[in-house]
């Protein structure tokens, strides 16, 4: 936030990493609710 001109940038940067972080633990969670013990993206 050291850039007056662009205040939101790292919370919109962050806001998109807390958001894929839940993406990915959604589906890690349906995964372990559908039996499958491997995680999403693993053969």
């Amino acid at each position: 936030m050291s850039d007056p001109d662009q205040p939101y940038g790292i919370l919109t940067a962050e806001a998109t990493r807390l958001m894929e972080e839940c993406q990915y633990t959604c589906e890690v969670i349906h995964q372990v609710i559908s039996g499958s013990r491997s995680p999403p993206g693993v053969l």
